[in-house]
């Protein structure tokens, strides 16, 4: 990559930073376990694992991503001879869809059921998860509702302090997915602060995240989860090595390794 150029010297030229056609990123996992023979209930177990997640998301988007929308979606589980297993089920309702009030709407799947909130913060995420839990569905008696996975596909993400231009406001990068060169990225400033996101639906995002779930295996004493957290990296200015923002980055990946998730290396 080429050397970052000033930010009085960005509007007039070409930046170095680009928006990828193709996809860079890490996955996380972390895995949760139950006493098999507890007292726990399944909704109960449903909101620690929710809690786990979202905690992560949180975590690692502290003063470095602003999330534009959060979407969630459902399945039945249930348990024959003690093995939690996906049922075969056809829900109504299976896929519920946050965004901010000013971002555009765009979930992954169609069908989402879309709730316009002022802020997605963790609050707003796990009352999420309780209405997917009370969403009604038709249910065997050793079956459950669960959620399946969460993701994050439209973000905001902080700028580097020393590449906020004083004099105008947008950033300027080259969009290799789209084949346009010096583009101008608006910049959103809040504070002392500057942030960019997608222009258009078109484009993409800076950076995405993504939580599933393998539900695991069971044996006599105990049941195992695991989640793995997906983080996607689509402009050079955070992802490489030597960019400007990749310090912000690296300091991401420590906040969710503080929370127990580990390096998938596989």
């Amino acid at each position: 990559m080429k050397e970052a150029v000033s930010a009085t010297m960005q509007p007039s030229g070409h930046s170095g930073h680009r928006i990828y056609n193709t996809i860079y990123g890490v996955d996380y996992w972390r895995e949760l376990e139950w006493d098999a023979n507890s007292d726990t209930t399944a909704i109960e177990r449903e909101r620690e694992a929710a809690r786990a997640a979202v905690t992560a998301l949180v975590q690692f988007s502290q003063d470095f991503v602003l999330f534009q929308e959060f979407g969630l979606t459902k399945r039945v589980m249930h348990r024959p001879d003690d093995v939690w297993l996906k049922a075969e089920s056809e829900l109504p309702e299976w896929h519920w869809y946050l965004k901010r009030q000013d971002a555009a709407t765009d979930p992954v799947y169609n069908g989402a059921i879309i709730t316009e909130v002022e802020t997605i913060d963790t609050a707003a995420m796990l009352e999420l998860v309780d209405t997917l839990a009370a969403a009604p569905c038709e249910l065997a008696a050793d079956q459950w509702p669960a959620w399946e996975e969460m993701y994050v596909w439209n973000t905001s993400v902080r700028v580097p302090d020393n590449l906020i231009p004083e004099q105008v406001d947008y950033l300027i990068v080259d969009d290799d997915d789209n084949k346009v060169r010096d583009l101008r990225i608006p910049l959103v400033r809040r504070q002392d602060t500057a942030w960019v996101s997608r222009p258009d639906l078109g484009f993409w995002t800076p950076l995405t995240l993504h939580v599933d779930r393998d539900f695991g295996y069971s044996d006599t004493h105990f049941h195992y989860d695991q989640l793995r957290l997906s983080v996607s990296v689509h402009w050079s200015l955070w992802w490489e090595e030597d960019a400007p923002g990749r310090t912000m980055l690296d300091a991401a990946f420590d906040h969710i390794e503080a929370e127990g998730w580990q390096l998938q290396t596989d």
